[in-house]
């Protein structure tokens, strides 16, 4: 059994509405991604600075308490970050490929066109084409969610961890 997806719609209408139920989905896998991110990449860098923001706000740690597990926890945040942003981000990798197999089915005058499709005509120009500023854009905004954050927080923890 191949692992291809094909719809049976032939009516341009038909899969316009598909490709607005995929959109919208995406949308909203969108929002989750970014929000869980967030809220997890902020939980943890709030208890891995803990230990030096306590007497700016007047908290009191109790002295029972080693100061070192703060960065470990954030260590621990960013592992869970990663993986739990990873899972999301595959999830939209996944809709994105379907909404892009609803393009690619529509006529041509109705699908999108892309900056890497753009007909480029001087010699320099071309060599642009294939500079890593053009190839920039072909990353997803997704891998922000799933490598920079976790990576920034378990970065800043072992910092944190070395100056305890």
């Amino acid at each position: 059994m191949s692992k291809e997806k094909k719809f049976d719609i032939e009516s341009t209408s038909d899969l316009i509405q598909l490709l607005n139920v995929y959109e919208n989905e995406w949308m909203h896998r969108d929002t989750i991604l970014w929000s869980n991110t967030i809220k997890l990449f902020l939980a943890g860098l709030i208890v891995t600075i803990l230990p030096y923001t306590a007497e700016l706000y007047n908290l009191r740690i109790p002295t029972t308490i080693n100061m070192k597990i703060f960065p470990i926890i954030g260590i621990v945040f960013s592992v869970i970050l990663f993986f739990i942003s990873g899972a999301y981000a595959s999830r939209l990798t996944a809709i994105g490929n379907t909404i892009r197999d609803i393009i690619s089915m529509l006529e041509y005058r109705y699908q999108r066109q892309s900056v890497l499709d753009l007909k480029i005509s001087s010699k320099s120009s071309k060599r642009l084409k294939d500079n890593f500023v053009l190839r920039i854009f072909n990353i997803s905004i997704s891998n922000i969610a799933t490598v920079i954050l976790p990576t920034v927080l378990l970065i800043l923890s072992i910092f944190v961890i070395t100056t305890i």
